[in-house]
Formats: structure tokens, C-alpha cells, sequence
């Protein structure tokens, strides 16, 4: 359990490398599949929330997150290029959810990502370019 959410770079090509052969791994081999261990994420932050992270889905290139806090947060994690010092996530919106202190409450996302609904928080998202939002913009207007 934490507070804090992280996030790992896993484009070198090392890891891509090892990503791909996990598809091509037989089951049942008597060979062990290679394993890398990543200690330290590219990113970390504890200021989205302030309890337990309980759910993380990605949205795009935005994320949504859920702690038992009783909302459901959408925010933009870092660009590669920002320097690690600074605070470079944006709490886009949060979205209140009465009777969600509740630990560990997941919910999913639509892989091709053009619907997303959140049934038990009753919190439907229909278009994810509605968040494409300029890196400079500081708010969030409803359509």
C-alpha cells in the first residue's frame, strides 16, 4: 500500500527487448524467463492524493486515479522532458464519488478508449479529446 504514485520508463531497449520475448516465451519451458529488475522510477509524486492509492488507469496520456477519498482524480502525468525537481503533474479534474472510502474499488477503461464509464461512481467520460488540453492551460471547462 502507498501514497504515492509512480511511474517507470520502459522504452530503452533493454526493456523492450524483454517485453517482447515474454510474448514468445513458452509456457512450461524448462529454460526460466530472464528477468530485469527496475528499482527507481522516472516518477514519483504524493501530492495527487493524500490516502492509500487503491486504482490507476490510463486515459490516453492522462490518468485517472482513486484513492478512499471519496473522488476520483484525472490529471496529466509528466512530459519525459521535464526535469525530476519539478512539480510537473496537472490535476486536470476531481470528480467527487460519495461512498467510495471504501479500500480498493477498481474500476476499468475501454481499450480503444472511446467510452469509459466508471458505473459504480456513475461517471461517464465519452471522448477523450475533450481533454487534449494546451500544456500552458490551467483549467477544465465542461462541454
Amino acid at each position: 500500500m502507498d501514497h504515492a504514485l509512480k511511474m517507470w520508463d520502459l522504452q530503452t531497449d533493454e526493456y523492450t527487448d524483454i517485453i517482447r520475448q515474454s510474448y514468445e516465451h513458452v509456457k512450461g519451458s524448462k529454460e526460466s524467463f530472464p528477468i530485469l529488475e527496475v528499482h527507481f522510477p522516472k516518477y514519483s509524486t504524493r501530492e495527487i492524493h493524500r490516502n492509500y492509492i487503491d486504482c490507476v488507469r490510463w486515459f490516453g496520456r492522462l490518468a485517472f486515479s482513486k484513492s478512499c477519498e471519496n473522488s476520483l482524480i484525472l490529471w496529466r502525468p509528466p512530459r519525459p522532458d521535464n526535469k525530476p525537481q519539478q512539480k510537473s503533474f496537472q490535476v486536470l479534474q476531481k470528480f467527487e464519488v460519495p461512498n467510495c472510502e471504501i479500500w480498493y474499488i477498481r474500476f476499468a477503461m475501454d481499450r480503444k478508449m472511446k467510452v469509459s464509464i466508471i458505473k459504480m461512481f456513475n461517471l461517464h467520460v465519452t471522448d477523450k479529446n475533450i481533454f487534449n488540453i494546451h500544456v500552458q492551460c490551467r483549467g477544465v471547462s465542461k462541454l
